[in-house]
């Protein structure tokens, strides 16, 4: 009973530790991702004189 109680323990005390943005998604990579590749193809756009 005491070594679940300990275990329980160190689980609480591990996702308590755990930084919020690993819960949550942190997007802010995938954000600049997708930024680049708009920023590309806008690029191309006005290079090739394509209609928006």
């Amino acid at each position: 009973m005491q070594n679940s109680k300990a275990t329980d323990d160190a689980w609480g005390v591990f996702l308590i530790l755990v930084p919020v943005s690993k819960l949550s998604g942190d997007s802010e990579a995938d954000v600049a991702k997708y930024k680049g590749i708009v920023e590309a193809i806008e690029t191309a756009q006005i290079k090739n004189k394509c209609k928006e």
